[in-house]
């Protein structure tokens, strides 16, 4: 059974960010953004994505 979760835009970069998620799914050829959304997580989660030091 699929799950369901919503985001909340607080702002004017969250949209911009947003906008960018979809355009980037739509490019890659995800079904939807969340998809795209969710492979992102699971690069992270097995180390592919490089996070600058904080």
């Amino acid at each position: 059974m699929a799950k369901h979760t919503s985001l909340v835009l607080h702002d004017e970069s969250d949209e911009e960010l947003w906008a960018w998620a979809q355009y980037r799914a739509k490019v890659l050829k995800f079904k939807d953004t969340s998809e795209y959304m969710l492979k992102l997580v699971e690069k992270d989660r097995k180390g592919e994505v490089k996070w600058p030091k904080r």
